[in-house]
């Protein structure tokens, strides 16, 4: 297995291309699984903060905590409207449980 470019080493096309060559789109939706695994987003979209240099290929690309959620989204000058009860009371899912949906899971 090939190692993912390193961030400070590699360049944003260096990087494209690997997720590219590592998830493959084989025209066959049905067979591949590529899709399901990516919750129905392009290889290229998922990892996009690996191929922009903001986060490490072994990072997580999903975060199952709202609060880190709403941290990271004001990082990027987003702003997330979550309904008060929500944010109060939502659950934190433990690593456990996250680690079983995580995008590196099976491939």
């Amino acid at each position: 297995m090939i190692d993912a470019p390193k961030i400070d080493t590699s360049s944003e096309n260096e990087r494209r291309i690997f997720i590219k060559d590592k998830y493959p789109c084989i025209a066959d939706c049905d067979m591949c699984g590529l899709c399901k695994v990516f919750h129905g987003k392009d290889p290229e979209n998922a990892y996009d903060d690996y191929i922009k240099g903001i986060r490490s290929f072994a990072d997580k690309m999903y975060e199952h905590d709202i609060k880190k959620l709403m941290n990271y989204g004001s990082s990027l000058g987003i702003t997330l409207d979550i309904p008060n009860d929500i944010e109060k009371n939502a659950m934190t899912i433990t690593a456990w449980e996250a680690s079983g949906r995580s995008v590196f899971q099976g491939i």
